[in-house]
């Protein structure tokens, strides 16, 4: 008994220490923050030092632990990464307490956290989404204490919220799913089969309630049915995906397809685990096939949290036999992810384009244009923003600002162009950024606009209407910040 307590509480150490050694390796292949969404969060943290106030208020517990790590490291990029590959490590430290105490077999819990620990995936996700890695460690920590210790288990649900919302309302599906346990095939269970296979009925039968009605709600819903794990590796591809993260994403959802053979069984028996009920609808939750699909979607969210989550289901598997068959599945399989721990981030393939965005700021700096605010699409706008300290957003403004003060940066359309459709302008007022990018006076681009529309050029127009030149007015969900 001495020797298992020694191998367990020295485990603790050693897999947070590798879990950050492997992220940090990862993340300091670039000089640069790592992921599209990391700017952002340091455009606010910086404001809140250098002015006293955040560019963009909003509530979340990525910025004080910014702020904290920055107050003592004194370099934002550094304090993002470190708090990154940090929160890498309380995720395996949580994945590996949830199986010391919801099994008692030690090898399969150093098999699930060592499948965890060098996960591809975790890697990438570390790099991509610091706010949902760290709602990620608040949901599998407050597992922990859901049967030893309700109020640090609500007081960690509660913290989620700040987290994030998707992992917060997954802690809410574990937590009413084992505080309903012996209810659960009476209503919850008997009511989510129902409306799915409700939709799926009206999806042949016209008339009654079907996936078609759902994408009334915004685009976010689809009646094109997908699976996930395929759309994620045919979007993708073979460049971004290494063979191991690849390797990551079948096995998991073999898992998935034993999780509803163990359920079934465990219903017929009815020996129903609650947790383990939780667990699958999670998973389904997280597969949903209606959801649209794009790298900003629902469903592409939904999808990343699916790897991280999915094994650790294999804790609530009984029978010793079981047990040491995945056991000796997982080892040699964390073997075969750990060759690609490291390189499945890969920030030239992965990150936006972070070098020539920060030397096109310093260019259009060096225009002295007297810029109010700059319309450049996301990734861009955030680093320009932190860099030069000048406002850039992804949006068209909702407020008014002097034409000599509003500027755009284009991409896809050259100086001449331009200049065919609404005449020669002066230099001060148009100039390119190098290949594929200019920098033009926001009335000119809208006065190009309209000049092509009367020209019936829609083809050249839907080309240049997406995301890399902002055409859309900011939504009413993003105005908390203090312009008026």
């Amino acid at each position: 008994m001495r020797i298992r307590n020694y191998i367990e509480y020295s485990l603790y150490p050693l897999f947070f220490i590798i879990s950050v050694l492997i992220r940090w390796a990862s993340l300091t292949q670039t000089k640069f923050a790592n992921g599209w969404d990391s700017y952002f969060y340091l455009v606010q943290v910086k404001s809140l030092f250098e002015e006293g106030a955040m560019h963009t208020p909003n509530i979340t517990i990525v910025y004080p632990l910014l702020y904290a790590f920055n107050l003592g490291i004194d370099d934002y990029i550094i304090s993002y990464k470190v708090l990154s590959v940090l929160f890498s490590g309380l995720f395996i430290l949580g994945v590996y307490r949830l199986g010391l105490l919801w099994s008692k077999n030690l090898l399969l819990t150093i098999s699930v956290s060592l499948y965890l620990l060098f996960s591809p995936h975790l890697t990438y996700f570390t790099s991509q989404y610091l706010k949902n890695l760290i709602g990620m460690v608040f949901l599998v920590w407050s597992l922990t204490y859901v049967k030893k210790n309700t109020i640090k288990h609500v007081l960690l649900l509660i913290l989620n919220i700040f987290g994030h919302r998707l992992t917060f309302i997954l802690s809410l599906i574990f937590t009413i799913t084992y505080f309903n346990e012996k209810k659960l095939l009476k209503t919850i269970l008997p009511l989510f089969l129902s409306f799915i296979t409700l939709l799926g009925v009206g999806y042949f039968i016209p008339g009654i309630m079907s996936f078609a009605d759902l994408s009334r709600f915004s685009g976010a819903f689809t009646t094109s049915f997908h699976f996930s794990p395929i759309t994620f590796l045919q979007e993708f591809g073979e460049e971004l995906v290494v063979k191991g993260w690849k390797y990551e994403i079948i096995f998991d959802c073999l898992l998935v397809l034993g999780t509803i053979t163990l359920v079934a069984l465990q219903v017929i028996k009815k020996q129903l685990d609650s947790i383990l009920l939780a667990f699958l609808i999670v998973m389904i939750v997280l597969l949903l096939p209606f959801l649209s699909w794009d790298l900003n979607s629902l469903s592409f969210r939904f999808f990343l949290v699916f790897p991280l989550l999915t094994p650790i289901a294999i804790y609530r598997v009984k029978g010793l036999l079981i047990q040491k068959v995945l056991s000796i599945i997982l080892i040699p399989s964390s073997l075969i992810l750990a060759f690609g721990c490291v390189n499945s981030y890969q920030p030239d393939k992965h990150d936006p384009n972070y070098s020539k965005y920060a030397y096109m700021s310093n260019q259009i700096v060096n225009s002295n244009k007297n810029i109010e605010l700059l319309i450049v699409h996301k990734s861009f706008a955030e680093i320009f923003t932190y860099t030069t300290g000048i406002d850039g957003m992804p949006w068209l403004p909702e407020y008014k600002i002097d034409k000599n003060r509003l500027w755009r940066v284009a991409k896809g359309v050259g100086v001449q162009e331009i200049e065919y459709f609404i005449g020669q302008q002066k230099q001060e007022q148009i100039q390119s950024l190098g290949i594929d990018y200019i920098l033009i006076r926001e009335d000119l681009w809208q006065a190009f606009i309209v000049e092509l529309e009367q020209n019936s050029e829609k083809e050249f127009l839907s080309q240049l209407e997406t995301w890399e030149n902002p055409y859309k007015i900011r939504p009413l969900y993003l105005l908390k910040d203090k312009r008026k």
